[in-house]
């Protein structure tokens, strides 16, 4: 296990959480998406990250290896939230388990956030898992990102 990635964050990453992902372009423009599922790999140390090509096309198009990528994991029911920050290592077309969790991921939180009155309809248009690619990247930075005094507080990072 890296000594970035706990088992509990690792567990909290793959649990019912709300993704935020970002890359950037050439020009280090920031473009933002929606994530469709992760997965820590502790055999490998990537994060694993599915983004709907269709959906956040510039997100994926900006994923290069060895570009940056940050991101944002917020649980709904209490707003925990942690913000993971990284290099690309590679992307490539998830498989088709992978699809099959991500559409998992994509009922799971649908009806989580049904429970808490936020009605289908206002995601369902924001949570994708057809045409999903994995991002996998090696984490450089934890970053404490829930809302209080602690709020953008390192966790860990790798130091030069």
């Amino acid at each position: 296990m890296s000594t970035l990635i706990s088992s509990e964050l690792a567990d909290f990453i793959s649990g019912p959480v709300m993704m935020v992902v970002s890359t950037r372009d050439q020009r280090f423009r920031a473009t933002i998406g929606r994530g469709t599922g992760a997965l820590y790999d502790e055999a490998t140390g990537l994060i694993d990250l599915f983004v709907c090509r269709a959906q956040w096309p510039d997100v994926v198009e900006n994923a290069a290896p060895g570009g940056k990528i940050a991101a944002t994991f917020v649980r709904p029911t209490d707003y925990l939230c942690y913000q993971i920050k990284g290099v690309i290592e590679d992307i490539t077309p998830a498989t088709e388990a992978e699809a099959a969790r991500g559409q998992l991921y994509v009922e799971r939180m649908l009806t989580l956030m049904e429970a808490l009155e936020v009605r289908r309809a206002q995601l369902s248009h924001s949570l994708c898992a057809r045409d999903l690619m994995r991002i996998g990247f090696h984490p450089s930075d934890v970053f404490l990102q829930s809302p209080g005094p602690h709020a953008g507080e390192r966790l860990a990072g790798v130091t030069a």
